[in-house]
C-alpha cells in the first residue's frame, strides 16, 4: 500500500486505538499508521514494532496531523528516509507523547516537531526491562532480573516488567516414610524403598513407630525371613575364614 501498512485516518478522521499491536506492515510511507489531513487520533497503551516503509516513518506518518501518543512502545520500525520511528511532514504537524518508548527504531526515533508531555524514553537502544526468574524449587523465583542473568543461571525468564506471582507452583517433592530392610530402617521414598527390595511403611512415618522387625543373627540374607535360602548361604560360606 502507498499509505499506512496497519491502520491509515483520513481527512479529519481521529479515531481512538486503545491496546493494540501494530507489527510487521509495509507501505511506501506510514508503514504502522498514517495520519492525513488533519486526522489526529488518539493512540495508547499500543505496540507499533517491526514496521516498515520504503521512504518516510517506519512506525507513524504525520501530514498535517498531530496525534496524542500515551503509554505506548514504537520499537524496532524501519524507513528508506527519515523517521524509523515516527515522522512529521511540516511544522503543521506536532504529536504529543507521554509515558512512550520510541527506541531501536532506524535510521531515527522522531523526525520533526513534537510535544514532549513526560515520562517518555527516546534512545537508539531500547531499555532492558527487568523480570521474574523462575529457578527451581529452592529458590522458586528471583524478582527483578534480567534475562542474561536468568538463563545464565538456568532460570526461566517471564519477560519484561513480570512477576513471581506468574511462575507456575513448585514440583513438591515425593513423601518420605520408614522403610523396613534387612532387619533395619530407613527414611526413604516409596520408590526408592521398594527399588531395594524393603517394606514401606507408608508415608511420614517414622522409623520408630514403623514396627519394624529387628535384625536376627539367623536371618543369614537378612531378607526378613529365616527359611531354606538362609541354610544354603551357610553352608556356601562354610569354611570361608571371617576377617
Amino acid at each position: 500500500v502507498d499509505e499506512g501498512g496497519g491502520i491509515t485516518c483520513w481527512d479529519d478522521c481521529s479515531p481512538t486505538i486503545t491496546n493494540c499491536t501494530i507489527s510487521g506492515n509495509e507501505a511506501v510511507w506510514g508503514g504502522g499508521i498514517t495520519c492525513w489531513d488533519d486526522s489526529s487520533p488518539t493512540i495508547s497503551g499500543c505496540t507499533i514494532e517491526g514496521n516498515t516503509a520504503t521512504n518516510y516513518a517506519g512506525g507513524i506518518y504525520c501530514i498535517y496531523s498531530s496525534p496524542t501518543i500515551s503509554g505506548c512502545t514504537i520499537e524496532g520500525n524501519t524507513s528508506g528516509w527519515e523517521g524509523g520511528g515516527i515522522y512529521h511532514s511540516s511544522s503543521d504537524s506536532n504529536s504529543i507523547l507521554a509515558d512512550t518508548i520510541v527506541c531501536g527504531n532506524a535510521p531515527n526515533q522522531i523526525w520533526g516537531d513534537w510535544t514532549d508531555y513526560g515520562g517518555n524514553t527516546v534512545q537508539e537502544i531500547c531499555p532492558i526491562f527487568p523480570g521474574a526468574c523462575c529457578t527451581g524449587n529452592e529458590i522458586f523465583c528471583v524478582s527483578d532480573v534480567e534475562e542474561d542473568d536468568c538463563l545464565f543461571w538456568g532460570g526461566q525468564w517471564l519477560g519484561e516488567a513480570t512477576s513471581c506471582d506468574e511462575c507456575p507452583p513448585p514440583v513438591e517433592p515425593d513423601p518420605v516414610g520408614a522403610c523396613c530392610i534387612g532387619g533395619s530402617c530407613l527414611p526413604v521414598t516409596n520408590a526408592d524403598c521398594f527399588a531395594a527390595g524393603g517394606s514401606y511403611a507408608g508415608d511420614d512415618v517414622a522409623c520408630t513407630d514403623a514396627g519394624c522387625p529387628e535384625d536376627c543373627p539367623v536371618d543369614a540374607n537378612a531378607d526378613g525371613s529365616i527359611d531354606v535360602n538362609d541354610i544354603l548361604l551357610v553352608i556356601a560360606q562354610f569354611g570361608a575364614t571371617c576377617p
